[in-house]
């Protein structure tokens, strides 16, 4: 099999929610985080011009040395179920929430598979998955 690394991030939208909210109710920081409202800026604090549309909360989950994203996948959300009711509130007031992989497959022609275990777990919590392919020069971010 050919080697791949992936990051992994729990991403959520709401069109009112304060992400400090979101960091108290999920005791995880944030890599990334925004307000509705507030005036939009880069990731290096550039002001980008106009305001957000909605509130953006972000935070990478545990890295994996593994090339398994399937059985990571899996133990990530087994431990985002202690979160479901938190998730339930974030979707029920008209937030999105999901799990994004940033794929980096090293210049492999590879494929992965999701089981349905794993869609089903993702469903009950509430979670979309994403799925973004980055064919550079390396083999992906700096471990």
């Amino acid at each position: 099999m050919c080697p791949y690394n992936y990051i992994v991030a729990l991403r959520i939208f709401h069109p009112e929610m304060d992400p400090a909210v979101i960091t108290e109710s999920l005791g995880m920081k944030p890599s990334r985080s925004w307000k509705v409202g507030e005036v939009r800026t880069s990731i290096s604090g550039e002001l980008l011009g106009g305001h957000n549309a909605e509130s953006f909360w972000c935070t990478t989950l545990e890295e994996s040395a593994d090339s398994d994203l399937g059985a990571f996948l899996i133990r990530a959300t087994e431990r985002l179920k202690l979160h479901r009711q938190f998730f339930r509130k974030v979707r029920s007031t008209g937030g999105r929430l999901d799990l994004y992989v940033s794929l980096y497959p090293g210049g492999c022609i590879f494929g992965v598979t999701f089981t349905s275990d794993l869609m089903h777990a993702l469903g009950l919590l509430g979670v979309d998955l994403g799925l973004d392919t980055l064919y550079d020069n390396d083999n992906g971010p700096a471990a």
